[in-house]
């Protein structure tokens, strides 16, 4: 009994050491960021991945696309920490579920695809983000609504979202700045890219 005691008090003491060490980490915190379904929240969703920010990937041969596409039915995914989202190798489309939000479309439903806080830095590569609506929201950014964060949009497509006119249906920069490289924001109702305040500005396009 005594050798048991020692023994399973070295076991327990290796283990406060290497999580002191960042060297030990539960399952759920490993598996954070990595989408492994379509689903729009629940366990292994991009909704769950974003919790808490960091780096988002994707599961091998995981693409969300056509009927697969992840909807959002429970509103908005917000940034609201520092995260990096990488779908490099994969397809995925985000869809807010607007209808209509097309140009001279008449927007129905949906919501606003992604909203990035104040103060976040945050990096998209190889997304779509389609059919977002910003119409009940302010600020625009049917798309995206970088509210004063530091947005990096690498490889990615923003296409039928809406907001109001001249308010960036696509994206909606407010007092900060986002670049833009080898993205395409095209076809999005209501203008595709809007600085709504002063301080706003595209940093770079490329």
């Amino acid at each position: 009994m005594l050798g048991c005691t020692r023994r399973c008090a070295v076991m327990v003491v290796g283990s406060l050491m290497f999580a002191a060490l960042g060297l030990l980490s539960p399952l759920s915190a490993r598996a954070a960021g990595l989408v492994t379904d379509c689903n729009d929240s629940g366990p292994g969703s991009l909704r769950a991945a974003i919790v808490g920010g960091g780096a988002i990937t994707f599961q091998a041969g995981l693409n969300c696309t056509g009927p697969s596409a992840i909807l959002l039915t429970s509103g908005t995914l917000t940034l609201a920490a520092d995260t990096t989202i990488d779908a490099t190798g994969h397809t995925i489309v985000v869809d807010g579920g607007c209808t209509g939000c097309e140009p001279g479309g008449a927007p129905s439903g949906g919501v606003r695809v992604l909203q990035v806080n104040s103060g976040v830095t945050a990096r998209l590569t190889a997304l779509t983000i389609q059919h977002g609506n910003a119409a009940t929201y302010p600020n625009g950014g049917g798309g995206i609504d970088n509210n004063g964060g530091t947005l990096t949009v690498t490889n990615c497509t923003f296409s039928g979202n809406s907001a109001p006119s001249g308010t960036g249906g696509g994206i909606a920069v407010i007092a900060t700045t986002v670049t833009l490289i080898d993205t395409i924001v095209a076809g999005n109702g209501g203008g595709d890219l809007a600085i709504v305040q002063s301080g706003g500005s595209r940093g770079s396009t490329t």
